[in-house]
This record gives C-alpha cells, sequence and structure tokens, in this order.
C-alpha cells in the first residue's frame, strides 16, 4: 500500500508530499492538471 508520495522538481510541483490514509483515495481531474 502507498502510504506517503513526495515530488520534487515535477512538472508543477517544486516540493510537495502527499500522505494517504488506509481508506480508498482517487484522484480525478484533467490531463496534464498534475494528478
Amino acid at each position: 500500500m502507498i502510504q506517503k508520495l513526495i515530488l520534487k522538481n515535477f512538472r508543477k510541483f517544486t516540493d510537495r508530499t502527499f500522505e494517504f490514509d488506509k481508506n480508498i483515495t482517487i484522484f480525478y481531474g484533467s490531463n496534464a492538471q498534475g494528478k
């Protein structure tokens, strides 16, 4: 299971951390929005 995602200098994210809950997490959005 993915618990944490760290993005550094990736597309529009210079330094961003995402921490995920044990529940279901869903990402959605238009293309090229950084999801």
